[in-house]
């Protein structure tokens, strides 16, 4: 006995593809021929045009596929164990009266082109596949065989026009968030976390120090004042007492005075070498964060606020104070010495004019203190979509060596079209070094760290 399956329009809409599902396992059966009768074709051409906007597409690929299968009253192999026909005409109008059916009806029309082709096919099995209700009312009254194909061959049902129009809302949605801006603080590179090395210094042994004192004494020595006499070649004694006050006489008075200031000046350089390590320590104990602003997002960002604080012990600089120069001995003034004075002429056709520079895009650091908590606060016009803006340099500086330890910088951004402020974090790594002597300062020390 072989199976014929009427498959209804409804199957070919809302199911799988018709050549998809394996239908001899669905319906228990070794094979199976798929019947199209012509009211399929009439209904799935009239769904084409005028159904849902999925019926439409869904009827014109239905209606492909079987064109692609050079459909006939022939079978045709669509898939193991499954073959289709296609018939090529209506039934007789008879047929309709006799069995009390309406040509004017789609499922009369299904019910009579399968009685007609169940009459030439007594003896094989035919069925209607078809999850029709009403057709299934009036397929058992006649005797008719007809299977529901199984649900997980249904297709999701179609979304309404309430929820296409949610659906709209939110892709609208999802496209306004990605096209956010999506700010970060970062040290650059998109790096959150920074490590530094300090390394403190000791104070001069007393070797170091006395060693230094002699060196710098050895270019600032004592002077011994000029003779008040001199015996002459035939011994007899000249005064120079007339020589007083003239250029390179030196009187007792004189070399008396120009030996304790330079006394003085060694006190000065000694007390310099044994503050030098604290200086170079205090100075050690300053970081230096060249931040990035970055923005991630689809959207530039405008009026950007990047506000800064930590609970670490210390505090915000613009800049670094400079390390203390070595206490120089003035030179002696010479009584030839001549100030000069060359003041530059006034201009008064160019006062009103003014250099105009372009408004930079980042400003900032402004350091304030509220609530004993310092913070920096930064200002950016704009953001652009991955285009890094450098922030200018600021510096923290632990309030002494006890204080040196890892710590996390707060973050918080603002931002002109960012409904929320946006928080984050900075990590701070500090890896403090064993203490080695302290670098020997000379007298033209760099601003840099030595």
């Amino acid at each position: 006995m072989h199976t014929f399956v009427f498959i209804d329009t409804n199957v070919l809409l809302h199911y799988q593809f018709f050549d998809e599902p394996d239908w001899p396992a669905q319906l228990g059966v070794t094979e199976v021929t798929l019947v199209f009768a012509p009211v399929v074709f009439s209904e799935l051409d009239r769904h084409g045009w005028s159904g849902s906007r999925r019926e439409r597409a869904r009827a014109k690929s239905v209606l492909k596929k079987v064109n692609g299968l050079a459909l006939s009253t022939s079978p045709v192999k669509v898939r193991a164990g499954v073959h289709a026909i296609a018939l090529d005409a209506e039934p007789v109008d008879s047929l309709f009266a006799q069995h009390r059916l309406d040509p004017r009806t789609s499922d009369d029309r299904l019910l009579a082109s399968f009685v007609e082709f169940r009459s030439v096919h007594s003896a094989d099995r035919v069925l209607i596949l078809s999850p029709d209700i009403g057709l299934s009312v009036k397929a058992r009254s006649r005797r008719c065989e007809i299977v529901a194909p199984a649900d997980t061959l249904e297709l999701p049902p179609e979304p309404d026009d309430v929820e296409r129009e949610l659906d709209r809302v939110r892709r609208e949605l999802n496209e306004l968030k990605t096209a956010a801006p999506d700010l970060t603080i970062t040290f650059g590179g998109g790096s959150t976390h920074e490590r530094f090395r300090i390394r403190p210094v000791k104070d001069f042994d007393e070797a170091t120090l006395q060693r230094l004192l002699d060196t710098w004494r050895s270019r600032h020595q004592h002077i011994t004042p000029m003779p008040q006499a001199i015996q002459g070649s035939l011994g007899q004694v000249v005064s120079l007492e007339g020589l007083a006050g003239l250029p390179g006489f030196v009187s007792a008075a004189d070399a008396a005075k120009y030996n304790a200031t330079i006394d003085g000046y060694r006190g000065q350089y000694e007390m310099f070498l044994r503050l030098w390590p604290a200086a170079i320590n205090s100075r050690r104990r300053n970081l230096q964060f060249a931040l990035t602003l970055e923005n991630t997002g689809a959207a530039p960002a405008d009026d950007v606020e990047i506000q800064l604080s930590t609970k670490a012990a210390g505090e915000w600089l613009r800049e670094l104070a400079k390390l203390p120069n070595v206490p120089k001995v003035p030179r002696p003034r010479s009584r030839f010495d001549t100030d000069l004075y060359l003041p530059m002429p006034y201009r008064p056709h160019l006062d009103h004019l003014d250099m105009i520079h372009p408004g930079a895009n980042e400003d900032g650091p402004h350091i304030s203190e509220g609530g004993g908590v310092q913070q920096v606060r930064y200002t950016v016009k704009r953001a652009k979509h991955h285009v890094p803006c450098e922030l200018p340099v600021v510096y923290f500086q632990f309030e002494s060596e006890a204080a040196v330890v890892s710590f996390t910088i707060d973050v918080i951004l603002f931002a002109a079209n960012i409904r929320k402020p946006k928080p984050g974090s900075l990590h701070v790594e500090i890896a403090v070094e064993a203490p080695v002597g302290p670098p020997l300062p000379n007298e033209s020390v760099d601003d840099d760290d030595p």
